[in-house]
């Protein structure tokens, strides 16, 4: 559900404090003011108490003036907002204030609602640019850290805000997979409709790249999970081709990027060989994302069924039934998608693509290439970037 804001209003002159709280459309920008206090000092005192969001004060005041106040206020908490009024039109009033990282300045005798409503909404969106990344960035972020491996503070502090901002139950994630941009709309505007129901249950789109068979991630409460069900099911419903899978509890943030790592490799894996990995164990895509992270290193298949504890034997024959292709021809096709990638999106000496996908000896690459291809990595290459061109 959507947070209230609180907002505290100082200033020595009662009809302003008394305007300000009932003449502004407090409920429309999400906030309400939970006090008002005519001196600097009591101010500071309702400041303590209560920890507003936003706190409106006057410049002039006795026993504490709005610019001492803003500076203890700011020292305390450098996030909360300050709105400044004044009598006064001095330029250096105002950037006593800027200087001290208010959002406005705000003169009483040219103030009225349209003005006020101007400040809020200024200050509404500062709070949505910090508070909550946008799916965009949301978005980005969760790609690099999937692509190149680079963690950031960011994508830490995002994470923690999902985990700590649900029950202490842990969370469980939906991947939807299929599902094209149109239905997410539909989904994200049920969702909406969703948490604002009387049992208050906070369920957040985390994640839905605007790529093709990239996965529609959702965050909910592990004790809401099983209420989400009729909605998945009616989205699965109408069209058959969009699946959807649950995780099971997941407590930490390891173990939320692990599951965000093992929907987007699925994703990837019904994109490129187009079947569906709804079958697929969790030892063999386990398997499959070892390969995928290891393709410059050798892969025996012995170990490798070791490792997610399964004999060769058995490992070989699972691997096969899954995912329809022996071990050796999924690894080739994973190797041969990687170096066809980077041939078109670099601009790396063929010998250094080769060492990419495993292979150190140059002409054993090009050959190996060439097999699969019809053509040697350079020529692909130029074929790849000529057609390209002539687009």
């Amino acid at each position: 559900m959507t947070k209230i804001r609180k907002v505290i209003i100082a200033d020595d002159e009662r009809l302003v404090r008394v305007g300000l709280m009932h003449t502004v459309d407090w409920e429309r920008w999400n906030m309400e003011v939970v006090g008002n206090a005519p001196n600097g000092e009591m101010a500071w005192e309702l400041y303590e108490q209560l920890r507003p969001d936003l706190v409106i004060t006057d410049i002039v005041m006795p026993r504490m003036d709005g610019i001492q106040l803003a500076a203890k206020i700011k020292a305390a908490n450098p996030e909360a907002k300050i709105l400044f009024l004044s009598c006064h039109s001095d330029f250096a009033y105002a950037q006593q204030g800027m200087e001290l990282g208010a959002s406005g300045y705000l003169l009483k005798t040219a103030m009225d609602s349209e003005t006020v409503d101007r400040y809020l909404m200024k200050i509404t969106e500062e709070w949505n640019r910090t508070s909550t990344p946008s799916v965009d960035d949301t978005n980005a972020m969760y790609r690099t850290w999937y692509t190149e491996g680079r963690n950031s503070e960011q994508l830490n502090q995002t994470i923690g805000q999902h985990l700590d901002r649900l029950s202490a139950e842990g969370v469980i994630l939906f991947g939807l997979f299929g599902l094209h941009e149109e239905s997410q709309q539909l989904l994200l505007q049920k969702l909406e409709e969703y948490g604002g129901t009387d049992h208050a249950c906070d369920i957040t789109p985390i994640f839905h790249l605007h790529a093709e068979g990239a996965p529609f991630v959702i965050i909910a409460p592990s004790s809401d999970a099983e209420r989400l069900t009729p909605l998945l099911l009616d989205c699965s419903n109408a069209n058959k081709a969009v699946i959807w899978k649950k995780t099971d509890r997941l407590m930490s943030s390891s173990d939320f990027m692990e599951e965000i790592s093992r929907m987007m490799k699925t994703a990837e894996l019904e994109r490129q060989y187009e079947y569906r990995t709804d079958a697929v164990s969790a030892p063999i895509m386990k398997a499959v994302i070892y390969i995928d992270e290891h393709l410059d290193e050798p892969i025996v298949s012995s170990q490798l069924a070791e490792s997610i504890g399964l004999s060769r034997s058995h490992f070989s024959t699972l691997f096969k039934k899954e995912l329809g292709v022996s071990f050796l021809e999924f690894l080739h096709r994973r190797r041969l998608s990687k170096a066809s990638e980077l041939l078109v999106q670099t601009d790396w000496r063929i010998n250094l693509i080769g060492e990419k996908v495993g292979m150190e000896d140059n002409k054993h690459f090009s050959k190996w290439f060439k097999g699969y291809t019809g053509m040697t990595p350079s020529e692909f290459r130029e074929n790849k970037r000529a057609t390209k061109s002539n687009k």
